[in-house]
């Protein structure tokens, strides 16, 4: 069963803002000025946060969602890193 076009539109706006602040976590961790950016540990905190958000906002677990945020934002780094 598919989502209605309402649910879709209200999807696509919550991984928008999602992408906005996903940006911006990675910004404060990696500052342009080379000054010292936030820890590893508050950086995948933030993600964990923000994925409860969208886990939630869209229907889903918080749980799940935080856990994707943190496996996520690991997956990106480690591929950026050695890939």
């Amino acid at each position: 069963m598919g989502f209605g076009i309402k649910q879709q539109g209200k999807n696509i706006l919550i991984y928008t803002v999602a992408k906005v602040g996903a940006n911006e976590i990675g910004r404060a961790y990696h500052p342009a000025d080379g000054s010292a950016g936030i820890g590893k540990p508050l950086q995948l905190t933030l993600h964990a946060g923000l994925g409860c958000a969208v886990g939630a906002a869209t229907g889903g677990n918080c749980g799940s969602g935080a856990i994707a945020g943190v496996v996520g934002e690991q997956t990106a780094e480690t591929a950026n890193q050695y890939g």
